[in-house]
């Protein structure tokens, strides 16, 4: 008898996008990375966490975007990350919370068993979290988040998840960063300021891209059926290779669009989220309309190469949205923006 676990981190683009300082939204997109990268020597890597906790009959199908789905032989296995993953992600990573939920794999079926696994999961999603660090009356807050202070440096009082964003926002090499450049010493191009991104401007506009796949919840289901039938096929291996194709359509954008038209101090532009179907940038934002026509049809055209297999004559649709907004606009209302944008862009493509 098998189990499939699955776990979805929530909240992450508001923890990204807490504060307008760049250099934060940079660490926090780092921390996100190192979540679910394949790097399990770092604390905050759930790989490293399962491997402490003695759980080695496990194997993991999902691990991009905050997206987390591992089958397992038997319950046991399990139970030590249903009970302790919520307490070691607010521990390394403050702020985010994360839904779990394992069901029970019938007939070797896992196409019945991530519709249900979803349905838990949704329903997890509803049910409020308390906060792991709540402020009492008479502590004082950080100005930038209003959470409460825990250190007093040369910016002003700090809380304590800004301190770890700041510490990973030097970390070297980037792994965001290394998606798109060869070279680790290009990687250090990518700016830490807004004022770096729209450097020789007249006019300071800045961009926000978000875009992801058309029903990938379908698909996923689709590819769990044909996976049951032929042996050759798996949910991890269409995982993986989808995210491949999100990575390498990225860099081919940049390469194309970016790094030509980028004089030789820095790049006017900062990967946030590159895995699984999901691209979340900040660009200048006259490079933002050219970036995101080549990024999909990278997409679509590697994906359709890639995961033929899958698809069987079909493609896998793209859906972008794009904010522009000046670099002293509040990111936050930007990212909702254009993610707005991105849903509204898959709703009339329907149609």
């Amino acid at each position: 008898m098998k189990y499939l676990y699955g776990a979805s981190i929530q909240g992450i683009q508001s923890f990204i996008f807490e504060t307008n300082e760049l250099r934060d939204i940079v660490g926090a997109s780092e921390m996100i990375e190192l979540i679910t990268s394949d790097n399990s020597d770092n604390d905050l890597n759930f790989r490293r966490f399962f491997e402490e906790n003695g759980n080695d009959q496990y194997e993991i199908i999902l691990a991009a975007a905050g997206n987390i789905r591992v089958t397992a032989k038997t319950k046991e296995v399990l139970k030590e990350i249903v009970l302790n993953f919520p307490m070691h992600l607010t521990k390394h990573v403050p702020g985010l919370t994360v839904s779990q939920a394992v069901v029970e794999i019938k007939d070797n079926s896992l196409k019945e068993a991530t519709r249900e696994l979803e349905e838990k999961l949704k329903i997890q999603r509803n049910i409020k979290t308390r906060p792991a660090y709540i402020t009492a009356l008479g502590i004082e807050r950080a100005p930038r988040t209003g959470k409460s202070a825990v250190s007093k440096g040369k910016k002003g009082p700090q809380d304590r998840s800004s301190l770890m964003k700041n510490k990973y926002a030097d970390n070297e090499p980037s792994l965001l960063a290394s998606k798109l450049l060869d070279s680790e010493a290009e990687t250090k191009k990518f700016p830490k300021n807004v004022s770096d991104i729209v450097k020789g401007m007249e006019i300071s506009w800045l961009s926000v891209i978000h875009a992801d796949a058309n029903d990938l919840g379908k698909l996923l289901q689709k590819v769990s059926d044909k996976a049951e039938k032929d042996s050759k096929l798996s949910v991890r291996d269409f995982s993986e290779k989808l995210n491949k194709t999100t990575v390498e359509a990225a860099k081919q954008a940049f390469e194309e669009i970016i790094a030509k038209k980028s004089d030789k101090g820095s790049y006017p532009f900062r990967p946030i989220v590159i895995g699984g179907d999901d691209l979340t940038v900040i660009c200048r934002g006259d490079l933002a309309l050219d970036f995101t026509e080549t990024y999909i049809k990278a997409f679509e055209s590697l994906a359709k190469a890639k995961l033929e297999a899958y698809l069987e004559g079909e493609t896998i649709k793209v859906c972008a949205g794009i904010s522009y907004v000046k670099d002293k606009f509040p990111f936050h209302y930007a990212v909702k923006l254009a993610d707005d944008l991105c849903s509204y862009a898959k709703k009339v493509s329907k149609e």
